[in-house]
């Protein structure tokens, strides 16, 4: 690839934003809600630049219909700047994603190459694979989809006759733990987004972030793959999870799929890489029956602040009277503020 065509790839297109529309994935919410906050962009010289929240109503009505001609912004601090300045960054689907894939691919080329050569000539070697031993003759990558679903593996383990025997899910040192939006009818999940509702009605505010300590179960599924509780390994219930540097070692007359931290299928994650669940704020992100919210799955490795709400004791502690004139006032929110689920009457800076 040509120095010039790589840094094509690196600018913002308006398909970018508008890639993946009314889903979970729609970043156009992310999009507006960093000119909200005042959240830096990146131009693609690397520079950062802080867009006017007044220009909030303007570049989303330019979304609506985009133009053929280029959007301009002011900055707040007296500039402007071309939409197609900006960098093509990991929140709108830039090198981060494509970054993921290549350590991941990285992760499986080497294993299959270290097997390869344990092997020795021979069909198959015995291969520990969390608390499981198989007959491994070669890995490959877990296609993205099977039968319409996306699979928790990212590595499968073949036989000599190509038959799959074990699944594994690969992470690098940073990582995130899956989503647990399929669970929010468990009972456990369900009270906790209740507890949520009956403190800001089921619309979130700015800044706001709610966790819940959840139950060995949920993380289990959240681990180790959707049907954890089927007892059945396979593409939605991995015999391990690898984090960190991945490789092959000889234990006696086996072999041992190892990795900087494993854990083999039920044992659940404790320290850094505990899971726990979050709702934080996320302007026109509707998750799990919430608006403004996003859901997720932090680790304690992780540092974001959160409001626990594991009991309905909680409740009280954290409910305080939200008193906002602006939103009492009877102004009529533009189309653009009720598509993001903006309060009613709130000025763009709010």
């Amino acid at each position: 690839m040509r120095a010039k065509e790589f840094l094509l790839e690196k600018k913002l297109s308006p398909a970018d934003i508008l890639k993946y529309p009314n889903s979970p994935k729609d970043r156009l919410p992310t999009f507006l809600e960093k000119i909200i906050m005042k959240s830096p962009f990146t131009l693609s010289t690397g520079e950062k630049v802080v867009i006017d929240p007044n220009e909030f109503e303007r570049v989303a009505s330019w979304f609506e219909s985009p133009r053929t001609t280029n959007l301009k912004m002011n900055t707040v601090d007296g500039r402007s700047i071309s939409f197609s300045a900006l960098e093509k960054t990991k929140e709108f689907g830039g090198e981060e994603a494509g970054k993921r894939e290549t350590i991941e691919q990285g992760q499986i080329e080497g294993i299959a190459q270290e097997l390869e050569d344990a092997k020795a000539g021979r069909p198959s070697v015995p291969l520990v694979v969390g608390n499981t031993i198989v007959n491994a003759a070669t890995v490959r990558k877990t296609p993205e989809l099977i039968n319409g679903r996306q699979p928790k593996s990212d590595m499968t383990v073949y036989d000599e006759n190509d038959s799959p025997v074990a699944w594994v899910s690969l992470k690098d040192v940073k990582f995130r733990w899956g989503g647990w939006n399929h669970m929010m009818h468990r009972p456990e999940i369900a009270a906790w987004l209740a507890r949520i509702k009956a403190i800001d009605g089921g619309v979130l505010q700015s800044k706001e972030s709610y966790g819940l300590h959840a139950s060995d179960d949920v993380k289990n599924l959240i681990v180790f793959g959707k049907d954890f509780d089927s007892g059945k390994f396979g593409i939605s219930n991995v015999n391990a999870v690898l984090i960190g540097w991945t490789h092959i070692k000889k234990s006696g007359k086996k072999y041992m799929l190892a990795a900087d931290h494993i854990y083999p299928n039920g044992v659940t994650p404790t320290g850094a890489h505990e899971p726990y669940l979050v709702v934080r704020y996320m302007l026109g992100r509707s998750d799990v029956g919430l608006k403004n919210a996003r859901a997720e799955t932090n680790t304690k490795s992780e540092t974001r602040n959160v409001k626990w709400l594991d009991t309905d004791k909680e409740v009280k502690s954290v409910a305080e009277p939200k008193v906002n004139p602006i939103k009492q006032s009877v102004l009529t929110p533009t189309p653009a503020q009720q598509q993001l689920g903006k309060p009613m009457g709130a000025p763009p800076g709010q």
